[in-house]
C-alpha cells in the first residue's frame, strides 16, 4: 500500500473506532485516555441556493453556482472538530484560483452527526491585489447582505454568523445552512442580486465533500 493510502486508511480506521460505542468494561480504563487526533482528507463542492418562497422560484440554483472545495475533517477530543475548507473557482483553461478558506469548529458526534459554525474571521480573494486576506466584514451575515441585498434572520443565525448541521458517514460529508431573509434592496454582486424579490427567502449554503481518492 502506497504511503498516501496508507495515511487515509488509518484515518478512517481511526474513525470507525471513534464512531463505535466502547463496551462497558472499557470506558474506565479509556476515560482518563486521550483520543489521538484523526484528520480526513476530502474534496467536492460548496454549493449555493437561493428560493423565493412567494414567487415560487429559483433565483439561485445550486447545480450552477458553486465553488469547487478541498478540505480536510479533523476530529480530536471530547467530539470536537474543525472542518478546513478551501474554495477555489474553475477558470475554464484547467486552472483554478483559490477564492477562500476557513476553519469552521463545531461537534462530531459517535453516530456521525456533524454541527458546525461559520468563524468569525476569514481568508478571502481580494480582487484587487488578487491576494487572500482577511475579509473586511464583521460577520459573514453582513457580507451575504452587502452582496446580496438579503438581510437574515432567526433560526440558524446566531451572533451574526450562520450555523451548519448534517453528517459524515466515512465516505460522504454533507453539511447545510438554511435561514430565511427579505431582500430589502439590489445587491452589490449584480445579478441575479439585482431584481429584488417579492417576499421572503430561503438561502443555503451547503458543504457537498467526499474522501479524497
Amino acid at each position: 500500500m502506497k504511503a498516501p493510502q496508507f495515511a487515509k486508511a488509518a484515518a478512517l480506521s481511526g474513525l470507525l473506532a471513534f464512531m463505535l460505542v466502547p463496551a462497558p468494561s472499557l470506558i474506565a480504563a479509556q476515560k482518563n485516555k486521550p483520543k489521538p487526533e484523526i484528520t480526513i482528507p476530502l474534496e467536492g463542492f460548496v454549493r449555493f441556493h437561493v428560493y423565493a418562497k412567494k414567487e415560487l422560484r429559483t433565483v439561485v440554483d445550486p447545480s450552477d453556482m458553486y465553488t469547487l472545495c478541498t478540505a480536510e475533517l479533523v476530529i480530536g477530543d471530547k467530539q470536537n472538530v474543525v472542518l478546513h475548507t478551501r474554495e477555489s473557482f474553475d477558470n475554464g483553461d484547467g486552472t483554478q484560483t483559490m477564492f477562500r478558506e476557513i476553519y469552521l469548529k463545531g461537534t462530531f458526534t459517535p453516530g456521525g452527526r456533524l454541527k458546525l459554525r461559520w468563524p468569525d474571521t476569514w481568508m478571502e480573494l481580494n480582487w484587487e491585489t488578487m491576494k487572500l486576506e482577511p475579509t473586511p466584514y464583521p460577520n459573514v451575515v453582513a457580507q451575504i447582505e452587502d452582496h446580496t441585498g438579503y438581510v437574515l434572520s432567526g433560526p440558524g443565525v446566531n451572533k451574526g454568523n450562520v450555523v451548519f448541521k448534517g453528517s459524515f458517514n466515512g465516505q460522504e460529508l454533507f453539511a447545510d445552512m438554511n435561514v430565511y431573509g427579505f431582500q430589502e434592496r439590489p445587491g452589490s454582486m449584480g445579478p441575479p442580486y439585482d431584481v429584488v424579490v417579492d417576499g421572503p427567502i430561503v438561502f443555503s449554503i451547503w458543504f457537498d465533500l467526499q474522501v479524497s481518492q
